[in-house]
């Protein structure tokens, strides 16, 4: 629980400090092909500090999605990405069937709490 717990507190801080300055910068270099390289590179290194922590790398691929969509350059994410909808339902979808509903069943408060948590 606590590895879980550092790394997830590693991705949302680290993600919020370094994402906005990261994309700026990005951005301001006028260049597509990085701006769009940087888009699954967040994913990966999420995913990545998510596996070593000892959850799965959709949950970290997830997260990078939700942390970059509170930045500003949130519509030229969409943009970008846009292509790929089919893709990226697909994902939602294997993220939703691989949810074990009897951990939501047997600590519905503790299910809530985290997704409260992830949600902030």
């Amino acid at each position: 629980m606590v590895p879980a717990l550092t790394g997830l507190s590693v991705i949302v801080l680290g993600g919020r400090l370094v994402m906005r300055p990261l994309f700026r910068h990005v951005a301001a270099a006028r260049i597509d092909r990085i701006f769009h390289g940087r888009l699954p590179a967040c994913g990966d290194a999420t995913g990545v500090v998510t596996a070593i922590s000892g959850l799965s790398m959709g949950l970290g691929a997830f997260i990078a999605g939700i942390l970059l969509a509170e930045t500003e350059y949130r519509r030229e994410i969409e943009v970008t990405i846009e292509p790929s909808e089919l893709l990226l339902g697909l994902f939602f979808v294997s993220i939703g069937a691989s949810l074990d509903l009897s951990q939501v069943f047997f600590a519905p408060l503790k299910a809530f709490g985290l997704a409260l948590a992830l949600s902030l």
